[in-house]
């Protein structure tokens, strides 16, 4: 990842895209930018191979805004962070296959609800 980050920065530096005081501002984007790619198409891949990409994708629509509004868990390395992230959406995929009764659904989402405007 550092090799690509540094042939990418260094092809903006040649085309006068980039100023060299600004350098680190655009390594930390671009190195965000690939990061969110890279988990977003690891999403789409473990659907299509749980066969669940419809509730990969509403999972998603869900979790990421609400990850980013919460701040949500942060590991100590990227692979820590990918390996957690990749196994919360794998979770929650199977937690789709399991039929919960109504009122079990009900209180659940009234108390992820209220703890939720509590932070």
């Amino acid at each position: 990842m550092d090799k690509l980050l540094k042939n990418v920065l260094s092809c903006m530096r040649t085309k006068g895209l980039l100023d060299e005081n600004e350098e680190d501002v655009y390594r930390f984007g671009l190195e965000c930018l690939l990061l969110e790619v890279v988990h977003y198409l690891s999403y789409i891949v473990i659907g299509f191979a749980m066969r669940m990409i419809i509730p990969m994708i509403v999972t998603a629509m869900v979790l990421i805004p609400l990850r980013r509004k919460s701040g949500g868990f942060h590991a100590r390395t990227r692979s820590g962070c990918y390996l957690f992230s990749c196994s919360i959406v794998v979770a929650v995929c199977l937690l789709d296959k399991i039929i919960f009764p109504l009122w079990l659904c009900t209180v659940t989402t009234f108390g992820a609800n209220a703890i939720i405007f509590a932070f």
